[in-house]
């Protein structure tokens, strides 16, 4: 099965209310966000990139706060401090 076949069906499963043609034009811009080639093969038993280690942080812009700053720079400098963090663990890693 390729990628683009692989969403589409998941994406047929989340918006049961929209049209195929609505579906497959989500599908594409996803594919061309992502920037992936829309013939790719997909595994039919994908590897889990994900364990106890990865951590998926879910806020609003104004629960995290410094005095100083603005709510959604705070957020915003806390999520890019994050992710360099994991970046930098995945390259010591390599």
């Amino acid at each position: 099965m390729n990628i683009l076949r692989r969403i589409t069906e998941h994406l047929h499963k989340i918006y049961t209310h929209h049209s195929n043609t609505e579906i497959d034009q989500l599908a594409n811009e996803l594919i061309n966000i992502i920037g992936i080639n829309q013939t790719v093969a997909c595994d039919n038993n994908p590897k889990s990139h994900w364990n106890q280690k990865d951590i998926v942080a879910i806020t609003y812009a104004d629960s995290i706060l410094d005095e100083n700053k603005k709510p959604l720079n705070e957020c915003s400098a806390a999520c890019i401090a994050v992710s360099a963090t994991k970046t930098r663990a995945a390259n010591n890693n390599s």
